[in-house]
């Protein structure tokens, strides 16, 4: 494999986290369940932000990278509580390609009372984002960054980022009620806010490791503006891939958000172009966890054919804004990679 920034941030990464071991949880399918998502790779999109932006915005600098390294690795972990709560809040069985956090534990339970085992799977999952998420600022106390630095990521991460991420999860689960009120305005906020805040965080943790010190409030601007043209570009592609993707390679079930009744953007788009009989059998499928399977491939086809047109649309137009927000980084091999991640990420299949 060629060894691309990209590809040696991936292993700094998990090298940090073999040489920096968590403390140990009790009983095993807690433990399993917080080191099972870590376990089985991923995109790991946000640490490869994180040490990209160090790289570029430091010309280089190995002490920026270190630096970068073991903020990278709390990045990880913190979206990865993410995750298994977010699992937890859509009732998905699988991520990344094998059972999700709640089921895997309720499978490791020993629990003969099928209702009861599903109880504790949740209940540990919680737990184990919980841990998660503890393990985050761990990894963060254990960058070589001053104190100021130190001060600065931890005050933005628990009291900017988390709160804003929470708030955009709890809207975003809240549009599964088919009562309310959505428009293009506030799923636009919605997916900044659930997906573009960590990714604000990831970059701001490079630009801070790249001097050892708060990036001035340009930056700062400019880094805010890139990332919520990122959580854009990436949420509309995660919204076409879930009507599309191939579930193997997406590791997920295809449908989920139907079957939730989640409003995402092809939603808004059928529910607004189709005639009133396609709206009635949208509503109808929208949020039916019994919807049968040809159903849902129904549905699907009209959002496609309402929403395939205004997808692209919206997604080049955020993908162009977000090349236009890395002038900011010097040219260089670094910036070349931010470049290519965003093409990635806009063109993904899983």
């Amino acid at each position: 494999m060629k060894d691309t920034l990209p590809s040696r941030a991936l292993n700094d990464v998990r090298a940090f986290v073999r040489s920096e071991p968590a403390h140990r949880l009790r009983p095993r399918e807690l433990q399993t369940a917080s080191d099972a998502y870590f376990a089985r790779g991923g995109k790991m999109i946000r640490p490869v932000l994180c040490c990209l932006a160090a790289h570029a915005l430091s010309g280089g600098d190995q002490s920026a990278w270190d630096r970068a390294v073991a903020c990278a690795a709390a990045i990880e972990s913190f979206h990865l509580f993410t995750l298994v709560h977010d699992d937890v809040i859509d009732r998905d069985d699988t991520r990344r390609g094998d059972l999700s956090a709640h089921l895997l534990a309720a499978s490791l339970s020993g629990i003969q009372d099928p209702d009861l085992a599903f109880h504790y799977g949740v209940s540990t999952a919680i737990l184990a984002g919980d841990a998660l998420l503890g393990r985050a600022f761990y990894y963060l106390s254990r960058a070589p960054i001053t104190d100021a630095s130190y001060r600065y990521l931890t005050e933005k991460l628990s009291n900017e980022t988390l709160p804003r991420l929470l708030s955009g999860e709890c809207l975003d689960t809240r549009l599964s009620d088919p009562r309310a009120d959505f428009d293009d305005m506030l799923l636009q906020t919605i997916y900044q806010a659930k997906t573009g805040v960590l990714f604000e965080f990831s970059l701001t943790c490079g630009a801070v490791c790249a001097k050892n010190e708060a990036p001035d409030e340009k930056l700062q601007k400019t880094l805010k503006d890139l990332s919520d043209h990122l959580g854009l570009v990436f949420q509309l592609t995660d919204d076409y891939l879930g009507l599309c993707a191939d579930a193997k390679k997406l590791g997920k079930p295809l449908y989920s958000d139907l079957r939730e009744g989640k409003r995402t953007f092809f939603a808004h788009w059928a529910l607004l172009a189709a005639s009133r009989e396609e709206r009635d059998f949208l509503n109808g499928v929208l949020g039916n966890p019994d919807a049968a399977e040809e159903d849902l491939k129904q549905a699907r086809d009209l959002f496609l054919r309402y929403g395939e047109t205004p997808y692209r649309e919206r997604l080049r137009e955020h993908v162009t804004q977000a090349f236009d927000a890395l002038s900011v980084f010097p040219d260089g091999e670094a910036k070349a990679e931010l470049a290519l991640l965003i093409e990635t990420m806009a063109h993904r299949d899983h």
